[in-house]
């Protein structure tokens, strides 16, 4: 029988590392329940249990020592049980309780069994030994999230926490079970960066392989990561205990100089937050928080793992009511293999610029040692000027400028539209002039055609303004369909998460090499919010793109008129039927179909992120931004015409 629930579709790749080196037996559910008479305490939880004016919630939890009965849990699990007084205490009548692996002798002695058909016997009681709020993670999502708006805490969903409570608060009773109403919500900003320290009453004898840790400095972007969490753990112990779900290191987020936070690609359910997450070796990297979520443009969930560094340090605070914790530390820096898919993204990075125009930005790929740099053209063209016309040197409405920056540069540079493409293959090509002795690194390039199912990274800057001083974010997948017309590819779809900002952006191979530019992502419309699909996205071959970086090598514009789209592959990008144009789903006929409301979906944003305006922003400022949905929402129709 299967022990364990593994996300891994389409055979993963990334657990040739194998599930072997991940000690599956640190992984806990913690359960905890108490008196909620006004039914507060599950105020934003996608799940809960409530029933006789008592609340039960629960979340994933990490085991610390070698004793097996220390274990760190996400503090916004314990934070609605809370009375804040000299000091936070647990209210009356609240139970801990910590479900753990159960050994089989008749598995290796490294293996762990599942809770058996009486989960009550693998149900230990724990007492709170402390709560604290990392100040290194607040002050590092601060600095992430100063610039941008929309941003929340937790999944995205109905609160029906908070419509029960509303629902309540016409009575007058007052609920002497709740927390002081001066703790905040357990879904502040502030309490994303809480941990709760737990230790079992009575622990279980059990075999715990050796703990160790890795020191944030020593984990590079890319590097895959395996995490072990109970999502809806609450609701079915034995359906959902320890499953383990993979990703990547998508970026990470300094605060002084320290790295308190990463951002990862890996699946994060409700329920996963206080779980471990390792890395291929085995190390534990940290554990998880609750996502961050913006429904102000896109919905997107932004999943985090707290370092174990920032971690660690309240951990031995409380050694005063703690048996010796022992931990080996890993602290020096591992051996690690040459090369690998973390070396190539790292190579790439030089030829990854941000392109900002006005208050809107998207991303960019070095082609040329001196200079000239392509993206999409819907990232430029909501601000030509009204009587510009696209191709060579199309002209900017007046005010707005185009603004380069460089890996790792905080200066941005000037830098002139040389190409927009006036077909359906959305791209432009950009040159910067005075960029100094810096040199400039061209991207390497992929000529040969990926197979379906190869390793694949998306590299750029989505979500979060340039301002916010993050590196290049990095995501995992697969090819997973090369759509061809007539022998040649026109479109690579991939599975690796695509948000916006990440438009002009890298498709990169597991060796660095470029793919293909990503464009697009889909999403599916609906009468109230558009349901979209960061992991069903499209890039443009970089096969088809040839002409541009023959006009960056020997600059004759010709060449630049054999960057043509046919009319079946300009179907194809809007999802039409190329065979049969005239019973496209995007013909002129009202006849309703579901699939035709699907289909109809290609983001009119693709990837080109917007920042609500500021208040120092003009109306002037803020046109560019409200237009820019027009120029997007017509050329589809353009196109089919």
């Amino acid at each position: 029988k299967s022990l364990f629930a593994m996300d891994v579709p389409g055979g993963d790749p990334r657990l040739k590392q194998g599930a072997s080196t991940i000690p599956l037996e640190r992984g806990v559910l913690v359960k905890i329940s108490g008196r909620d008479s006004l039914l507060r305490k599950f105020e934003g939880r996608p799940y809960y249990h409530a029933d006789m004016g008592k609340t039960t919630l629960s979340a994933s939890g990490t085991v610390i020592d070698e004793q097996g009965e220390i274990v760190i849990t996400s503090g916004t699990l314990i934070l609605p049980f809370l009375y804040q007084g000299p000091e936070l205490v647990l209210a009356k009548e609240t139970l801990i309780e910590v479900l753990v692996t159960s050994e089989n002798p008749e598995l290796n002695p490294s293996d762990v069994a599942l809770p058996n058909t009486a989960p009550s016997d693998n149900w230990h009681t724990a007492e709170l030994l402390g709560i604290h709020c990392i100040t290194e993670v607040e002050n590092a999502l601060g600095n992430l999230l100063q610039r941008t708006v929309g941003w929340g805490i937790g999944w995205n969903g109905v609160d029906l926490g908070k419509k029960k409570r509303d629902n309540n608060d016409n009575n007058n009773s007052k609920d002497t079970d709740d927390p002081s109403s001066s703790l905040m919500a357990w879904h502040s900003l502030r309490n994303i960066a809480t941990v709760a320290l737990l230790r079992l009453r009575h622990p279980p004898k059990r075999h715990l392989r050796p703990l160790k840790t890795i020191s944030a400095s020593n984990i590079r972007v890319g590097e895959p990561v395996t995490m072990i969490g109970s999502p809806y753990g609450l609701l079915s112990p034995l359906a959902f205990f320890n499953c383990l779900s993979t990703g990547v290191i998508s970026n990470k987020v300094l605060s002084n100089r320290l790295c308190s936070l990463f951002l990862t690609d890996s699946r994060c359910l409700p329920g996963n937050e206080g779980g471990p997450a390792f890395d291929s070796e085995g190390f534990l990297v940290g554990i998880l928080a609750p996502p961050l979520h913006n429904h102000s443009g896109s919905p997107v969930e932004l999943n985090l793992i707290i370092s174990i560094d920032v971690i660690m340090p309240f951990v031995h605070k409380q050694s005063f009511v703690l048996p010796p914790v022992k931990i080996t530390q890993q602290l020096e820096v591992k051996p690690r293999a040459k090369g690998g898919i973390t070396a190539a993204i790292k190579r790439a990075q030089k030829s990854l610029v941000t392109i900002e125009i006005g208050s809107n930005w998207g991303s960019g790929i070095i082609i040329s040692s001196d200079g000239y740099i392509i993206t999409n053209a819907h990232v430029i063209r909501p601000f030509l000027a009204d009587d510009g016309t696209e191709g060579v040197l199309p002209t900017i409405r007046k005010g707005y400028h185009a603004q380069v920056k460089l890996n790792g540069k905080d200066a941005s540079l000037a830098a002139d539209i040389v190409f927009i493409s006036t077909n359906a293959v959305d791209v432009a090509l950009l040159k910067i002039w005075n960029f100094g002795d810096t040199k400039l690194v061209p991207i390497s390039i992929e000529k040969t055609i990926p197979r379906e199912g190869q390793e694949s990274v998306v590299l750029g800057y989505p979500l979060f303004s340039p301002s916010a001083g993050l590196q290049a974010t990095c995501t995992y997948g697969v090819i997973s369909r090369v759509v061809k017309l007539k022998g040649e590819p026109y479109i690579y779809q991939t599975t690796a998460p695509v948000h916006g900002g990440n438009s002009g952006g890298m498709l990169l191979n597991a060796g660095g090499k470029l793919l293909g530019v990503v464009t697009c992502h889909i999403k599916q419309k609906s009468d109230e919010t558009p349901i979209h699909l960061p992991r069903l996205n499209l890039s443009i071959p970089v096969t088809q793109l040839q002409p541009l970086f023959t006009f960056a090598l020997h600059h004759d514009v010709k060449v630049l008129k054999e960057l043509q789209c046919p009319a079946e592959a300009a179907s194809l990008w809007r999802l039409g039927d190329v065979g049969t144009p005239s019973q496209s789903f995007f013909s002129d006929n009202n006849k309703p179909s579901k699939f035709k409301d699907f289909v109809n979906t290609l983001h009119e944003q693709p990837h080109n992120a917007i920042l609500s305006p500021t208040p120092q922003q003009s109306p002037q400022q803020q046109q560019p931004s409200q237009q820019q949905q027009q120029p997007q929402q017509q050329q589809p129709q353009q196109q089919h015409q």
